[in-house]
């Protein structure tokens, strides 16, 4: 039986061994994706435009406010505390304009992916593919738990090993709380 599990062990984890560092490098990156501002890149435009006064738009805002019966900001417009107002377009405010309406001048952000990582995201988590893709990694995750349960039998299990093996286990537990 040992000897089995030993080639089920070493052939999986030979097989495994490129999408396994895949999926712990991407993951690392989707971890830290606020460092690195969110794989995103920032162009900024400075442009004039003529001064108005912004109390026209907040009574027009507020009147429809009414009207529908909710009192938060709407999405798409949004009047910030500093008197500015912030026109959002996209998914996440892919192209955002603040208009200063007092001082005259609108600036506009727009965000694009970083291609590279943006697609190795998509990747990581199977985000707009196919069945095949889904399928597949959920082969490997369910390959990656057979190349784990078969190490367990292979080498005589320590003290230390059964203390490294509970906490995965309360690692495990507490994640699943948090989910």
């Amino acid at each position: 039986m040992k000897r089995w599990f030993l080639k089920l062990h070493r052939w999986s984890g030979f097989f495994l061994l490129f999408p396994l560092l895949f999926y712990c490098l991407t993951g690392v990156l989707l971890n830290h994706r606020r460092d690195f501002g969110y794989f995103l890149h920032k162009y900024r435009t400075l442009k004039s435009v003529a001064p108005h006064d912004d109390s026209s738009i907040k009574e027009f805002i507020d009147f429809y406010r009414q009207q529908i019966g909710r009192s938060d900001s709407p999405r798409v417009i949004r009047i910030r505390g500093d008197g500015l107002i912030e026109f959002l377009y996209g998914t996440h405010g892919k192209v955002t304009y603040v208009i200063d309406p007092l001082r005259g001048k609108m600036e506009i952000i727009e965000k694009s992916p970083w291609p590279v990582i943006s697609r190795l995201n998509d990747l990581h988590r199977a985000s707009g593919f196919s069945f095949w893709w889904v399928f597949l990694a959920d082969a490997l995750a369910l390959m990656m738990a057979i190349l784990a349960l078969t190490g367990l039998f292979l080498l005589p299990l320590r003290r230390a090993d059964w203390f490294l093996l509970l906490m995965g286990g309360l690692v495990l537990l507490l994640s699943l709380f948090f989910l």
